[in-house]
């Protein structure tokens, strides 16, 4: 949902392209058609909350720390950039909430690769969604700092570190599950 939310709110605002700017300028206030988006958005925060909700037996801090970036995510959705007609303090308040998510985000899969109760077949997982997160979102985090968020793949930069760790997420709790399995005694 969250992907076919960017694509569509991407393909109806000409201003705001896939390539060139990031998925919360196509939610900024004012933007056409960011109503796709922003129920990209809330489905992804309560994708991430059930998934939260069946690691929990198997890894807390994992659950936690995907918990943290369901609750940080949606204060970036209700809290949008301000675009051209909201208030300038949602600016800070939306980057700041979409920085913890998205840390958060890749937290999770780094506490998994440092469990010892962790198999490596999990580990790996988790190291294949660091592997593209890492680096997509070292190159957006540049393009946003220096370059003020344009180039001409930072958006798709950014879609490659989401992409990468929400389908992480989504297999986690069966990954997490087998994993605790072969650990069990008798397992």
């Amino acid at each position: 949902a969250f992907t076919v939310g960017w694509l569509w709110s991407g393909a109806r605002n000409p201003q705001v392209g896939h390539a060139t700017r990031s998925v919360s300028a196509l939610g900024a206030r004012g933007a056409p058609c960011r109503g796709p988006v922003l129920a990209g958005q809330v489905a992804a925060v309560l994708g991430h909350l059930l998934v939260a909700r069946r690691c929990r037996r198997h890894h807390r801090a994992v659950a936690a720390a995907i918990e943290v970036s369901a609750v940080a995510g949606l204060a970036a959705t209700i809290i949008p950039l301000p675009g051209e007609v909201g208030p300038a303090w949602f600016d800070p308040a939306h980057t700041g909430a979409s920085v913890v998510s998205a840390g958060a985000l890749h937290l999770a899969p780094l506490l998994v690769i440092v469990s010892p109760a962790t198999r490596s077949t999990a580990r790996w997982g988790a190291g294949a969604a660091l592997a593209v997160a890492v680096p997509s979102t070292g190159y957006f985090v540049h393009r946003l700092t220096r370059h003020g968020g344009t180039g001409r793949v930072y958006g798709w930069a950014e879609r490659a570190m989401l992409t990468a760790l929400l389908v992480w997420t989504a297999q986690l709790p069966a990954a997490l599950a087998v994993s605790h399995r072969r650990a069990a005694p008798g397992g």
